[in-house]
């Protein structure tokens, strides 16, 4: 009887981990398993400003004026502008210890919400945009108003299969904002401080993380500034209950389509 149970136990274990294979091709095949398990053609696509500066994969650039920007191309890859045919991965929160998503091979740590990967899916037959040696492999990204973004992906083909997906999110900026610790406040402000930008809405988001990261605290402000209200918005939150070496605060300034004005600043 023992060994019978033993062998039954044994074939369900096996049969879990067939299942369990199968679930993973299944989802793999969602995103075109052949993309994504193949070697990529250039796995380290490099985008730059043509003199030496290097936007990030997957992130994200503040700029007050139209920008060009340039692949740095590699014999034998074609390089494509995308329109569509590709997946984009963002971070939603951990699900295993200390903040490190379980399962996942993408490096932490991340916020909530953060852009971490894009996964090319059909991009062959996805609307694109060759990238030459006749354009000099340039991008062109237009003047944008403040809290307005815009992203380019570029794939990178080779023997026309194996793929690459760079990804990066330019955002329109031309203010300044400052946030410091004054007493039992946060004392924030944003100005104008651009001659391309005449005014700019949003809102100022104050929080305050207890030692394991938690969100404590949040207090919001909105604001609409133009050069009639002499550009500038003092927002205060009070945080006589959340004391420094307890907690660890962020202020962050966003437009009204949710998307950064500017960085966020970390205040301890």
């Amino acid at each position: 009887m023992k060994g019978m149970n033993y062998m039954a136990n044994t074939c369900k274990k096996a049969a879990s981990r067939i299942l369990a294979v199968v679930i993973v091709v299944s989802l793999l095949t969602a995103v075109n398993a052949v993309s994504v398990l193949a070697e990529p053609a250039d796995a380290a696509i490099t985008v730059t400003n043509g003199a030496g500066a290097i936007y990030a994969n997957n992130g994200a650039t503040f700029v007050e004026a139209k920008l060009d920007v340039y692949v740095d191309a590699k014999a034998g890859v074609n390089y494509y502008i995308l329109f569509a045919g590709y997946v984009d991965v963002f971070y939603n929160g951990a699900n295993g210890a200390n903040g490190i998503p379980g399962g996942s091979y993408y490096k932490p740590p991340f916020e909530s919400g953060a852009w971490v990967a894009t996964i090319p899916g059909k991009t062959a037959a996805a609307h694109r945009t060759e990238l030459t040696a006749e354009n000099n492999w340039k991008i062109s990204v237009p003047k944008l108003k403040p809290g307005e973004t815009y992203e380019i992906r570029i794939a990178a083909v080779k023997s026309g299969a194996d793929t690459a997906v760079y990804g990066h999110r330019f955002i329109g900026s031309g203010i300044e904002f400052t946030s410091v610790i004054k007493g039992s406040d946060i004392v924030s402000t944003v100005a104008i401080h651009s001659k391309e930008a005449s005014e700019a809405s949003g809102t100022i988001y104050i929080a305050a993380y207890n030692k394991s990261g938690a969100l404590a605290y949040l207090k919001t402000g909105d604001f609409k500034i133009s050069e009639n209200t002499a550009g500038t918005f003092t927002f205060t939150a009070d945080i006589e209950d959340y004391k420094t070496g307890e907690y660890t605060f962020k202020a962050f300034c966003w437009g009204t389509n949710y998307a950064p004005l500017v960085p966020a600043i970390e205040l301890k």
